[in-house]
């Protein structure tokens, strides 16, 4: 069984934010796209959330720490929730 962790970020999507945004999860899509079925088609609309799924259990720790690290440098570390479904 695959796991599904939301990305959500609480500033306001002004269109610095939203930029950094979608760096942050094309970041996000390089580090993780050998380990997780994804599409960068729903991270290039992101505004404000973007969910990643089909997470293998065993990976998920290795996912949520990759998240963190990548939230950390792009400033999102304060204002983000990582939730999983």
């Amino acid at each position: 069984m695959s796991a599904t962790i939301e990305i959500r970020i609480s500033d306001e999507p002004t269109s610095e934010t939203v930029h950094r945004f979608q760096n942050f999860g094309e970041d996000v899509y390089r580090a993780l796209c050998a380990t997780c079925p994804m599409s960068i088609d729903p991270i290039d609309c992101a505004t404000t959330s973007f969910m990643i799924r089909g997470i293998r259990r065993r990976d998920l720790g290795t996912v949520t720490q990759t998240l963190k690290r990548l939230l950390k440098r792009y400033h999102f570390d304060q204002t983000a929730t990582l939730t999983r479904r």
